[in-house]
């Protein structure tokens, strides 16, 4: 386990944000911080960091982000330090963002929305085969990125198995880790232990993302 990790700085859709948790009370399940109950946090407590989300513990989880996102996110943080832990969450294939410029998006794609855009979007400009390409290609080039900053990090995936049609160009496979994240949200699901939206993961499932990651240090 590595010895100096000051600060941990996570990256992740709404599965990192925590949306849902018990001390998230806006209607909309999301709120305005992100929720001490979710997986960052509670990997900072394992690693005995300071409880002080923000400061020692970075959540930068975004709500129905995509992977291109989390990229962009990522390699545009230019305050990260040699004694931090990036752990990241990689979202579903099937999520898309355009972005007008380094900061600011154009616009973002979720299959779940039914506005003329998105089906235009899903139905003439989409294909599996190419979401799952570029979700290899940011993830490997996140791995870069991080290795050459001499940087720790771990990666995992909300889709079961990071070992997909394109993995054999993922280089650094030592640093992902594989925790069958749906099929264990799907048990908690099916015994009623959700988040309060009664579909993101519950608390329970917050600590089995945060010890998979702990236990990969």
């Amino acid at each position: 386990m590595p010895q100096t990790i000051d600060r941990i700085v996570a990256l992740g859709c709404s599965n990192t944000w925590g949306m849902g948790l018990p001390d998230i009370e806006d209607e909309d399940f999301v709120g305005k911080v992100p929720s001490k109950f979710a997986w960052p946090v509670l990997v900072g407590n394992k690693l005995n960091l300071k409880r002080k989300i923000g400061e020692h513990i970075i959540n930068y989880g975004s709500v129905a982000c995509s992977n291109k996102f989390i990229h962009r996110k990522l390699t545009s943080l230019t305050n990260l330090q040699k004694t931090d832990l990036v752990l990241i969450l990689w979202t579903y294939h099937d999520r898309h963002c355009v972005f007008k410029n380094e900061t600011e998006e154009l616009a973002r794609f979720r299959p779940w929305h039914d506005d003329k855009p998105t089906k235009n979007y899903y139905k003439y400009h989409h294909s599996q085969y190419d979401a799952e390409l570029a979700t290899a290609v940011f993830m490997d080039h996140s791995a870069f990125w991080l290795r050459n900053k001499k940087i720790k990090y771990r990666f995992a995936t909300v889709f079961d198995g990071w070992k997909y049609n394109h993995s054999p160009y993922l280089n650094y496979k030592e640093s992902y880790i594989d925790i069958n994240f749906t099929k264990v949200h799907n048990n908690y699901i099916g015994q009623n232990m959700t988040a309060k939206d009664n579909i993101h993961p519950g608390v329970d499932m917050h600590r089995y993302v945060a010890d998979q990651f702990y236990q990969s240090l």
